[in-house]
């Protein structure tokens, strides 16, 4: 049983825990794939909530502009999409938090309202 303990060692010290808020807060830069094949590049900002270091607030997904802000929840390294604050939209999905040479979130989300559609996003968000 040490012996694998050890061998995973080196591997466990070098995944990234996020427990700094600093990791997360702040721009990210966005590569967004749309099903009808459009690719979008812009920025969002993420922020803490003050009291739990478990919620977060997206501001300017799908480059909406600032006031759209979308609500997450983070568990492990897992971003899921709890809502938006417009009540024309929904918003869905998950991303999964990374760290390699840069912070990156891969995500997979939907949005539905009366403008703007599409049930398979994919995007990219590296942090500045």
């Amino acid at each position: 049983m040490l012996s694998i303990a050890v061998l995973m060692l080196p591997l466990l010290l070098g995944c990234k825990v996020f427990e700094d808020v600093e990791d997360i807060d702040g721009a990210w830069r966005v590569h967004e794939y749309r099903t009808n094949g459009d690719q979008r590049d812009y920025y969002v900002e993420i922020t803490p909530s003050p009291t739990d270091t478990s919620y977060y607030k997206l501001y300017n997904m799908f480059n909406m502009g600032d006031d759209f802000c979308v609500h997450l929840v983070l568990t492990d390294n897992e971003f899921t999409i709890m809502g938006c604050d417009n009540p024309i939209y929904t918003v869905s999905g998950s991303g999964k938090l990374t760290r390699s040479d840069e912070s990156r979130i891969e995500w997979e989300y939907s949005l539905l309202g009366p403008d703007l559609s599409d049930l398979d996003i994919r995007a990219i968000y590296i942090k500045d």
